[in-house]
């Protein structure tokens, strides 16, 4: 039976692991990048954050307190700055109000608590959740979810489609071949394998030959 586990598997067979930009950031350069690069360039979302690291010194303090139009400006260069800057001055007030630092925030936030601020959705959440706060939810992105629908899976929502693709994960063999005693982190890999397949060897709706090989794996 096809599953997460298996899945991960024939990707890592044909050496498809992934990685992210900002994988190896400290926490506040993640934060902003994780929030100004949806939708974007990498490029472009560097000269966002760049701006934005200048003006506000990596303060979550400055951050809150920033002008939302100012910040738009700021990252303007990531596109749909106008939404991005309301959400990261949303988000930063509330860490402000509710958290005693933002390494507080870090290490007690939970996926409620972001699902709770106005103007974060399901996915935002689901990407701080795993890649910033290190909690062990996988995140179904546009990728994943044309991939599983490749395979033949149907589904309604993102909790039918976390079930599907998270199974199987907790398993000695990810610990050992990614050298990681850290469950988010095998989640966090994963969901960027799956991203390389699709954004590398998926093009005008047909696999390449890497792709047809990890198909015919999954068969």
């Amino acid at each position: 039976m096809i599953n997460g586990a298996s899945i991960f598997k024939a990707l890592l067979k044909h050496n498809l692991q992934g990685s992210y930009e900002w994988q190896n950031y400290d926490d506040f350069s993640k934060f902003l990048a994780l929030l100004i690069g949806q939708n974007t360039k990498w490029q472009n979302t560097q000269k966002a954050l760049k701006n934005v690291e200048i003006s506000i010194s990596n303060s979550i303090n400055k951050l809150a307190l920033i002008d939302v139009k100012e910040l738009a400006e700021l990252i303007k260069a990531s596109g749909f700055y106008n939404t991005k800057a309301k959400k990261i001055s949303d988000l930063a007030k509330a860490i402000v109000n509710d958290f005693s630092s933002f390494d507080d925030f870090i290490n007690n936030a939970s996926f409620d608590w972001i699902m709770d601020i106005k103007g974060i959705g399901f996915d935002t959440a689901l990407m701080l959740s795993n890649f910033l706060l290190k909690k062990p939810i996988f995140v179904v992105n546009s990728n994943a979810k044309r991939f599983l629908e490749l395979l033949g899976y149907e589904f309604n929502n993102y909790e039918e489609a976390i079930d599907i693709i998270a199974s199987g994960l907790d398993d000695e063999y990810f610990y050992k071949a990614l050298n990681t005693q850290d469950l988010s982190y095998i989640y966090m890999i994963f969901a960027a394998s799956i991203d390389n397949l699709m954004q590398n060897h998926y093009k005008n709706k047909q696999f390449d030959e890497i792709g047809l090989k990890v198909l015919k794996e999954l068969e």
